[in-house]
């Protein structure tokens, strides 16, 4: 067992600050790039870190030379000045569909304010391929087959509190630690008094280990994988992970098996919003039933308005694998629809 007194007091905090990194790609086939006298051009917006930024790419003639001129621009809808973001840019050229790269440029370190937002650099036609430059004749037929590539990666973030997202580390021990959890084999340092607040089932471990005061005691977590364990407590921590239409059924079932009452209020809470509309009305359903959620199936059944909607449910594999209490419920319902 790990002792507390061997805890290294100059680690560093469990808990750490994530920094969006992004990756925007575009495709370019069109003969108008080898053309002289057109300037064609690329222009999206991508959200990272949770800011607006504006991606732009366009050829331009500099003194009868074609360039590719790019701009990036940082917190393009911010009115505010009390922001500043770091980041790693770099921007790649390279061919359709292919791994050979005729440009990549870094640009390491830039900082966007409010006062600087935008990232800017020309390059020449020719340093990005001498086979494909730009063709002095108008009707020249052969299309350029370019994949633009832009990877933002950011390193700092400051005045974004609201959109800061966080995460603990669990492979490592800090302050905190006060159980080692088993999962696959693998350790796992937690904090079991805040887990305790939140569980009864770690309440009661955490009970049952009282008597071993000066070690941390480990406990094994049988039948869950590591990825959905840690996925787990990524969303019962502070660092709060939201729940997705990729996770929630996971957590449902978890949060159930472990008592997390807090778990299952985050999963009602996103099932009841347009985000969990591509999830079946009946696996909601269904879901509702299993975990004792009313006002989510009040708010399925507000979704199904005649007979015709109750009854696609019977034409799928689903409606096999419903519990006895929603098939009463659907039944319930096609009778009053039947009758109206």
């Amino acid at each position: 067992m790990l002792e507390r007194g061997r805890i290294n007091l100059n680690d560093p905090p469990k808990i750490k600050q994530l920094y969006m990194s992004a990756t925007f790609t575009q495709d370019v086939e069109d003969k108008e790039w080898t053309t002289v006298s057109t300037t064609p051009k690329i222009e999206t917006s991508l959200k990272v870190g949770g800011v607006d930024w504006v991606f732009k790419v366009q050829k331009r003639a500099i003194e009868g030379t074609p360039h590719v001129g790019f701009t990036l621009v940082c917190g393009s809808k911010l009115k505010s000045a009390l922001w500043r973001i770091a980041a790693n840019v770099k921007l790649i050229i390279k061919k359709k569909n292919g791994t050979e790269k005729f440009v990549e440029r870094s640009y390491p370190n830039n900082e966007f304010t409010f006062a600087s937002k935008t990232l800017a650099d020309m390059i020449p036609w020719d340093e990005i391929d001498t086979t494909l430059a730009c063709s002095n004749k108008e009707n020249s037929k052969s299309p350029v087959t370019l994949s633009f590539e832009l990877q933002i990666d950011i390193t700092k973030s400051y005045g974004f509190r609201r959109r800061a997202r966080f995460e603990y580390s669990f492979f490592e021990p800090s302050y905190e630690t006060d159980m080692i959890l088993i999962v696959e084999n693998r350790e796992l340092y937690v904090n079991a008094t805040y887990l305790a607040m939140l569980s009864p089932f770690f309440r009661s471990l955490q009970s049952k280990n009282m008597s071993l005061y000066g070690e941390v005691p480990t406990e094994t977590i049988n039948d869950v994988s590591l990825e959905d364990f840690l996925e787990l407590l990524h969303v019962v921590y502070p660092s709060e992970k939201r729940v997705t239409v990729e996770n929630v059924e996971m957590l449902l079932k978890l949060g159930d098996r472990y008592n997390f009452e807090s778990v299952l209020v985050k999963c009602e809470d996103f099932l009841v919003t347009p985000k969990a509309d591509d999830i079946d009305v009946f696996t909601r359903l269904e879901w509702a039933s299993k975990y004792a959620m009313a006002d989510l199936q009040d708010h399925c059944v507000s979704k199904l308005n005649s007979a015709q909607d109750i009854g696609a449910v019977k034409k799928t594999l689903l409606y096999g694998s419903l519990s006895h209490e929603t098939r009463k419920l659907l039944l319930e319902l096609m009778l009053k629809f039947s009758n109206m």
